[in-house]
């Protein structure tokens, strides 16, 4: 536990992996800061092959951690990860494997990926407090990234390969880099400024017959667009293209899905359907294509 008051840095370097290796394992680490105070642990240049191994890794209010050309490795079973609650900074080609971690569950956290490999299950951004995720470089190849109520993933740089699920008020806003990976956008919203998105969107999942399941929406502002787009299929589902450049293998508009676009341009080498019926008893569900000017 580094929880006591006040400034101080706890620092595992390559001594440590040298002479104090058995200090690497432990089972809970608590990093915590009281009013008026400051906790920081640092992986400093600990090197790659002998990672500090934890079940469980708590960083609360007022803490951090920062990790230089060193790994982590989360060992605890499911449900049982690292927790922040304060910020936690990947740096200089650092790795962080294991089975889970959350943003934003015991307080406020945000956790920067600035260079090297995050490689988890699954991983947790929002919740009971406000959780922020800033990918700045580095690949982040994680499972299954859930963006829970209020969670905001901000990527400006780097490769993302994880499934996503989004829960409602969450936000994928991609400024750059290079997004791998398929999104299921289920009452959340994402935003793609710049980069490039290969892997494709579905808007929202298919859940019922009824008009209120889904409300999700993507924005596009920038960047291109090369996977193939599904809207609606009972639930909303919008895409507003504003700038930038839509090349899809195929486009499905199911029931209320909307596709406007007032700039940039939007080829799509498959076919373009938009499909409408009854839903429920005496409600017609249609889909939507809105060409505006000036578009291409």
């Amino acid at each position: 536990m580094i929880t006591n008051e006040g400034w101080k840095a706890v620092a595992i370097t390559s001594n440590t992996v040298q002479n104090y290796p058995q200090s690497l394992t432990v089972n809970s680490l608590t990093i915590f800061s009281p009013t008026n105070s400051s906790n920081s642990l640092m992986l400093n240049y600990a090197g790659l092959q002998s990672p500090l191994t934890v079940n469980s890794l708590t960083i609360g209010s007022n803490s951090d951690v920062t990790m230089l050309n060193s790994a982590l490795q989360l060992n605890g079973p499911a449900g049982v990860g690292m927790s922040i609650g304060g910020q936690f900074n990947q740096q200089e080609s650092s790795v962080v494997a294991g089975n889970q971690l959350d943003v934003g569950y015991v307080g406020p956290g945000v956790y920067n990926l600035v260079s090297g490999l995050l490689s988890v299950g699954h991983v947790w951004v929002g919740g009971p407090y406000q959780g922020v995720f800033n990918q700045t470089g580095g690949s982040n190849s994680a499972g299954i990234v859930h963006l829970e109520t209020g969670g905001v993933y901000d990527m400006s740089g780097g490769d993302f390969g994880a499934t996503v699920y989004f829960g409602s008020g969450s936000i994928l806003r991609q400024q750059s880099g290079r997004l791998n990976s398929g999104l299921t956008i289920w009452r959340g919203t994402y935003l793609l400024e710049s980069g490039v998105n290969y892997g494709g969107l579905a808007v929202p999942i298919s859940d019922g017959y009824a008009a209120a399941n889904g409300n999700a929406s993507v924005l596009q502002t920038g960047g291109t667009n090369l996977g193939a787009i599904f809207l609606g299929v009972y639930g909303s589902g919008f895409y507003t293209l504003s700038n930038g450049v839509v090349r899809a293998p195929a486009m499905n508009i199911g029931y209320y899905g909307n596709f406007s676009q007032w700039g940039g341009t939007q080829t799509c080498t498959g076919t373009v359907d938009i499909i409408g019926g009854w839903v429920d008893r005496g409600d017609r569900a249609l889909g939507y294509y809105l060409l505006g000017a000036p578009a291409t």
